[in-house]
């Protein structure tokens, strides 16, 4: 029994002396640090993918709105807009604007100043057709475009006209004109009712204004 408890003591001497238990391994992990090791890798985050920058060469809108499809009541004289491009030959278009009274022109006529540098008539005619479209010296100093639509007892042949266009004036835009807007103004206007039509469809006071639009 002596022997046995020798050797019993020999083994505790050697615990003692560095034969104990190992430590942990340095690579094992909190229960905290080992979930975050198995968690799957984050989703990464959205991007939005940039717009592409608007082309300089593509086309934009330039519509011009129209404006003499309208009823008046009182009659008038109404130049259309137009668009072009400098060199290009438009038609300005001419209406007669009125409503269910005042609604047939015996005459109708004006001035439209006009910019020699930038436009020029191309179909001038002095009682052609019922129409005159000349362009000269205005009174008022520079130049215009004499226009006049006649009717029945006005011109032989002539018929009164209805409301609506009644002219097309080939305008011609010179080259090198600048893009831009530029006015057809009345310096005067005149739309005289059918001969015993209404006093009141008769307005020598008017002329509704129009826009060339000339392009890039």
């Amino acid at each position: 029994m002596k022997k046995n408890i020798s050797l019993l003591l020999g083994s505790l001497a050697l615990v003692a002396c560095g034969g104990g238990a190992a430590s942990a391994p340095d690579s094992f992990d909190a229960p905290e640090q080992q979930q975050q090791h198995d968690a799957p890798p984050a989703a990464p985050a959205p991007t939005t993918k940039p717009a592409p920058a608007a082309d300089a060469g593509a086309d934009v809108d330039t519509h011009l709105a129209k404006h003499c499809n309208v009823s008046a009541a009182q009659p008038d004289v109404c130049i259309e807009n137009v668009e072009g491009h400098a060199g290009d030959t438009i038609d300005v278009e001419v209406f007669l604007v009125g409503d269910t009274t005042c609604n047939t022109a015996n005459e109708a006529s004006g001035h439209i100043a006009l910019d020699l540098k930038a436009f020029s008539v191309e179909n001038q005619e002095e009682i052609v057709n019922c129409r005159t479209r000349m362009v000269g010296a205005s009174i008022s100093g520079g130049t215009d475009l004499r226009w006049n639509a006649f009717g029945d007892h006005v011109v032989s042949g002539c018929s009164d006209m209805p409301l609506g266009k009644v002219d097309t004036i080939k305008v011609k835009v010179a080259a090198g004109t600048k893009p831009g807007d530029y006015k057809l103004t009345w310096s005067d206007a005149g739309f005289i009712g059918a001969v015993g039509g209404p006093m009141q469809c008769s307005n020598t006071s008017g002329g509704m204004s129009g826009i060339v639009r000339v392009l890039p």
